[in-house]
């Protein structure tokens, strides 16, 4: 429950709460999906853990939101829509690869950035709960860098169109989601709860609202690189977020 000293930030404690379980029942979503483009039965069972995970985080965090009240809405939403829209264009072509790049590289670390973010503003009870997801999304993505270079040993022109995609209809809509100022459009989540763009009260909270765009495109850029990518091509793609 929350702290006297909270009590105050309910409202968005709840948003932050409906926002994360959103997040987690995307990932599930899109998991399910990459489970049935798998050929190989080992590949599957391990996204098949991978889902598992994401439904662990997605329960944690629903249990917390249902403890202070925080409605989980599946409202449209224009920003998760249009990565959905994304995700299903490599999914319907059968792109498995390109569906990991969107799922285990771009959104993990988009993922990681607003959970590390959030540990040093919330509540201890859920800062820590999203500490230890953080913890669990980093080793996922290290497994996703490691497959992109793999990928790149293979087929080097396939991975960086792949790539070029992802930023262009992922990376810089979730950047431009975590930029400094309000959401315009609204988010489905804002949208619903509050009726208004939550930013205003993230900062009262005390979350450091300029650093997230610049850490999430730093993380990005370093597994991007780490993967084997060269640096002229990733400073491309970073340039383009921030546009």
């Amino acid at each position: 429950m929350l702290s006297p000293e909270h009590e105050r930030y309910r409202p968005v404690h709840q948003i932050i709460l409906s926002q994360a379980v959103a997040g987690e029942a995307i990932a599930i979503r899109h998991l399910a999906r990459m489970i049935c483009l798998s050929k190989d039965l080992d590949e599957r069972l391990e996204l098949v853990q991978d889902a598992g995970r994401e439904r662990a985080h997605l329960l944690s965090l629903r249990s917390v939101a249902a403890d202070i009240g925080a409605p989980l809405v599946a409202a449209p939403d224009p920003y998760w829509d249009e990565v959905g829209r994304a995700f299903d264009s490599f999914a319907d072509a059968g792109d498995l690869d390109g569906c990991y790049i969107v799922q285990d590289v771009v959104l993990e670390c988009y993922a990681i950035t607003l959970y590390r973010a959030l540990e040093t503003c919330t509540e201890p009870f859920l800062a820590e709960l999203v500490r230890r997801i953080a913890d669990e999304e980093e080793r996922h993505l290290a497994h996703g860098i490691e497959r992109v270079r793999r990928d790149l040993e293979r087929d080097p022109s396939k991975v960086h169109a792949r790539i070029e995609e992802a930023n262009e209809s992922v990376a810089r809509v979730l950047a431009g989601w975590v930029r400094e100022e309000d959401c315009e459009p609204i988010c489905g989540v804002c949208g619903s709860v509050g009726g208004t763009c939550a930013k205003d009260d993230l900062r009262l909270l005390g979350m450091d609202l300029p650093s997230l765009q610049p850490a999430f495109a730093q993380l990005y850029g370093d597994s991007l690189r780490a993967a084997g990518l060269g640096a002229a091509d990733v400073a491309r793609w970073l340039a383009r977020l921030i546009e």
